[in-house]
């Protein structure tokens, strides 16, 4: 089932500009669909990868591949080449375009590079590794925005770590795109990366129309590009499929480079300045501060963000019963339902679980308090650029 939304935020542009009428978009000539695959020295998965590229039942697709500076890059293309011809000589892609620089461009020049050579009309980025669901994939995707009016759209996907595997977002971001409020969707978008690079297909007219990303950027290249996009009218949907098999451990899912390290904190000064400006001064007029959170990230990021921030948090909120009524790092441990005992105007809740985020926030939201008015994720960006430092493997 397709999600479709306007997304049109205050402070956006007055509406997208478009330059075909939806009447165009359901002609019966199938549109050239651009299959970007970028590569680093990741060709562990690459047959299953490319199998599940020519395999595609739709009819009309080229495929760009773009190394970025992999070592010994011309025994792959080689590989990469041979596999080709032997395993796929009748297939539905149209034109093979491989590129490679023997410089370490970063993900943000190399994509950049791949959509410059992109001749179609929508784009779908597949990681070298990653694979494509089923056969059906890229059919279903050309259907959704033949039949709509969307500019961009996320997705869903198989997530595997470890031989574990589990179908990723869930159920509370669905739920989200669903009931179509456009200004809460952007909310949340702002303080959480809604949709992935690797599940997001889009026109490539945006990029004509709307940019890429600026150069300082190195390797964050999709949450800060889906926020610009949105902010200049960009129109985003949802697409309730399965689209890849995402397996984990590509280099944006770790804040270790530096390079990325300083992709996120122009995020912050760039897109997310001014609601945790908002945060910041909502901290300082409240009675109370609580954290729902009363472990992980709380606890390892809690003496430098209370140092940032001027002052303490006054409670702990945790689910668990049995440590209600204990003290966790000076802390009084309360329960969820004790909130209903303090007036939503003298209290401000900073949210230290990023993986219950959606959770805690439907909750609290129950109970009648209002994002950035009354509670904020404290992600690990916002610890990163106002703190300093967080603990990855914790938030």
């Amino acid at each position: 089932m397709g999600i479709m939304l306007f997304v049109t935020p205050g402070h956006a542009a007055a509406g997208r500009r478009r330059t075909e009428g939806v009447k165009d978009r359901c002609v019966m000539e199938r549109a050239l669909v651009s299959i970007l695959t970028l590569s680093y020295n990741n060709f562990e998965n690459m047959e299953e990868c490319i199998d599940s590229i020519f395999s595609q039942d739709y009819g009309n697709m080229e495929w760009i591949l773009s190394d970025d500076g992999s070592g010994q890059f011309g025994t792959w293309k080689e590989r990469i080449e041979a596999y080709i011809e032997e395993k796929h000589p009748v297939s539905n892609v149209k034109k093979v375009t491989i590129l490679h620089d023997g410089t370490n461009l970063g993900i943000v020049r190399n994509y950049k590079r791949a959509l410059d050579a992109a001749e179609g009309k929508y784009i779908f980025y597949l990681a070298m590794g990653d694979s494509f669901f089923d056969p059906n994939v890229i059919t279903d995707v050309a259907a959704y925005f033949e039949r709509s009016d969307v500019d961009v759209f996320g997705g869903c996907w198989e997530w595997i770590k470890d031989g574990t595997k589990e179908f990723r977002p869930e159920d509370r971001i669905k739920k989200l795109f669903a009931d179509g409020d456009s200004e809460r969707i952007y909310e949340y978008f702002i303080r959480y990366p809604l949709f992935v690079g690797a599940c997001t297909p889009f026109r490539r007219d945006l990029y004509s129309d709307f940019g890429f990303l600026p150069a300082e950027y190195t390797h964050l290249e999709d949450w800060p590009r889906y926020l610009d996009w949105i902010e200049k009218g960009a129109r985003i949907g949802f697409l309730d499929r399965v689209l890849i098999r995402y397996y984990a451990g590509g280099l944006t899912t770790k804040i270790k480079n530096p390079d990325l390290i300083m992709d996120f904190k122009h995020l912050l000064e760039k897109r997310m300045r001014l609601p945790h400006s908002a945060l910041f001064r909502a901290l300082k007029t409240k009675k109370y501060i609580f954290s729902w959170g009363a472990a992980g990230g709380f606890l390892m990021n809690y003496q430098s963000w209370e140092e940032a921030v001027g002052r303490q948090c006054d409670y702990l909120i945790d689910k668990n019963p049995e440590k209600a009524g204990q003290t966790i790092a000076g802390r009084p441990v309360i329960l969820p339902e004790e909130l209903k005992k303090f007036s939503p105007e003298e209290i401000f809740i900073l949210i230290f679980s990023r993986g219950y985020f959606f959770e805690i926030s439907e909750e609290l939201e129950q109970m009648g308090f209002v994002l950035g008015e009354h509670f904020d994720l404290i992600s690990r960006e916002l610890l990163l650029w106002k703190c300093g430092r967080y603990d990855e493997d914790e938030i």
